[in-house]
């Protein structure tokens, strides 16, 4: 009988060390699973913000270009026009 009684004892404690090391795998995989969430809606931010740059920088250039043509030399010939930089 205290066989019997030593040896579900030790499989209980086996089962029970068990149990810790599942629970702690469990618990890192959801932090996993939190930081990917997070990283992912961090790219989507960055995404829609450089979507938001690029339209503005392309309004902006091609505003700065019609700006350029506008603008006259007032003095043709000497040194630099003002649209040389484009």
């Amino acid at each position: 009988m205290v066989f019997l009684h030593l040896q579900a004892d030790g499989q209980l404690e086996d089962i029970r060390r068990k149990n810790t090391i599942l629970t702690a795998e469990v618990a890192r995989l959801k932090q996993e699973i939190g930081d990917y969430d997070k990283i992912r809606g961090q790219r989507e931010e960055l995404l829609r913000q450089r979507k938001t740059i690029q339209a503005l920088d392309g309004g902006a250039h091609r505003t700065s270009l019609s700006a350029a043509r506008n603008v006259r030399d007032p003095e043709p010939g000497k040194g630099r026009r003002s649209t040389d930089h484009l």
